[in-house]
């Protein structure tokens, strides 16, 4: 299936931007795609039931990064995604890899509930309604720690979109005071952005 999927003439180009990863040593770069798009099916195995359909109808979507944008060093993005949405265009295959992206932020969204943040497997609650109710408590506090973390990447988002506008006052007048005289010690962002 997958070696099927490199073998397809309809191919697209886009690109995106990818974002540093300290942990892998990467770059912000820019990142031209390439990316194709199959239908197939799976046979059902042979240890299921007759209960089961024959086959499953599957969509492959492929997105390889282009040599070129590639940095030295790096090893180029490659992406084999199945999906049981039916894809009937580019604009869809798109869409799926626009879906696929998006799942790292909600895997960065439980790092932080979790290991990376709230700590919420060891809260030490033993009923499920309580953690229930503590996830339902935290995911906001996760949600503008996740914010906070991608805010330097963009000056358009308004702080208020996290914080109170009381807050975002009290920040505004008590941020002066923690400046420095150079211009190095000074808040390079505008005023009231995330960043």
């Amino acid at each position: 299936m997958f070696e099927e999927v490199s073998k397809t003439d309809s191919v697209v180009t886009y690109t995106f931007m990818v974002t540093a990863d300290l942990r892998n040593k990467r770059q912000p770069r820019q990142a031209k795609m390439s990316v194709c798009y199959l239908h197939t099916g799976v046979q059902r195995p042979a240890n299921l039931g007759k209960d089961y359909p024959a086959y499953l109808d599957l969509c492959v979507v492929e997105a390889r990064e282009c040599s070129q944008s590639v940095p030295p060093g790096q090893e180029p993005m490659h992406w084999l995604l199945l999906t049981n949405i039916k894809v009937a265009n580019f604009d869809m295959a798109l869409a799926i890899i626009q879906w696929h992206r998006w799942r790292w932020l909600i895997q960065q969204l439980f790092r932080i509930l979790k290991s990376a943040g709230l700590d919420m497997e060891n809260c030490g609650l033993n009923t499920i309604e309580e953690i229930q109710k503590l996830g339902i408590m935290a995911l906001p506090a996760a949600l503008q720690v996740l914010q906070l973390t991608y805010s330097e990447q963009s000056d358009q988002i308004q702080v208020s979109s996290v914080m109170e506008t009381e807050k975002v006052d009290f920040l505004q007048y008590f941020n002066p005071t923690l400046e420095g005289p150079t211009a190095r010690q000074k808040k390079p962002h505008p005023a009231r952005s995330m960043a």
